[in-house]
């Protein structure tokens, strides 16, 4: 495994070699050569202090994933040792107004080394692997067959993500969609399987067979497009009117949800 870097900065100096070291330091993690890269001096673009970074690598793994995912298939999580890059704008937003301790802020993403362990343990019955970078767990479904979905297990969030859904008041589900949520890496088995750093989550749903799961879709739909219908015909005639519109049946169903479909409950009075 190899890596390549490209820094932009207004001027080359000691910021320069102290970047480097930690880019060296996070290959030494991620077992992989750091063999160069490209270093642009831009004065006229960059202001001082400001730079860009870069890199990328590239390796050579053998296809491990010889049974697709499946209904049924068990989700589970690696944790997380921070939020991971990810939601800074957000956060930066929180500060003006809050405190929290820095250095946990900045916390370097967490590298998963252990993964290539657990690959080569349980070929054949790892069937998927989802690193939750932005999106949080929309990360999963990418790797779904079509039809498919998760249905996720409730766990009590770090205090650092309690700390963002406080201040911020973003709801559990729009957390999970934004956020790790103390789960930075995800794999999929065919099968229960027990290791120390991995937490049972969730499960792999095929939502054409699971009846219950298509009734409670096509219930909210079908309610929704009634109130939705209601709310313009009340509209029209002048008449007052009321709209309610229900919370979902439990919080495990949160994924097979459109994110239009509803988690909360108002009134409208015209």
């Amino acid at each position: 495994h190899i890596f390549l870097d490209y820094i932009a900065i207004d001027s080359i100096d000691d910021r320069v070699k102290d970047i480097i070291k930690g880019i060296y330091k996070g290959c030494e993690i991620a077992k992989c050569k750091l063999i160069g890269g490209e270093t642009a001096e831009m004065p006229g673009i960059y202001r001082y202090g400001k730079f860009d970074l870069a890199g990328f690598a590239v390796g050579i793994v053998e296809d491990y994933f010889e049974n697709s995912i499946k209904n049924g298939d068990l989700i589970y999580g690696i944790a997380s040792n921070g939020i991971h890059s990810n939601g800074y704008t957000l956060v930066r937003k929180l500060l003006k107004d809050s405190k929290y301790d820095i250095l946990e802020l900045l916390k370097p993403t967490r590298i998963y080394m252990e993964v290539l362990d657990i690959i080569k343990k349980y070929k054949g019955v790892l069937s998927g692997i989802a690193h939750i970078t932005g999106g949080g767990f929309n990360n999963v479904r990418r790797i779904l067959p079509e039809g498919f979905d998760i249905i996720l297990n409730d766990w009590e969030l770090p205090d650092i993500f309690k700390w963002i859904q406080k201040r911020s008041g973003m709801s559990y589900l729009d957390m999970l969609e934004t956020y790790n949520c103390g789960y930075g890496m995800i794999l999929i088995f065919h099968e229960e399987i027990h290791e120390n750093e991995l937490d049972l989550i969730g499960k792999v749903s095929d939502l054409r067979l699971n009846d219950n799961l298509k009734w409670l879709r096509l219930m909210i739909t079908n309610m929704k497009n009634k109130m939705h219908n209601f709310a313009i015909s009340s509209r029209i005639s002048g008449l007052p009117y009321i709209g309610i519109i229900f919370l979902p049946l439990c919080i495990t169903y949160w994924s097979i949800l459109d994110f239009s479909d509803v988690v909360y409950i108002f009134v409208i009075i015209s």
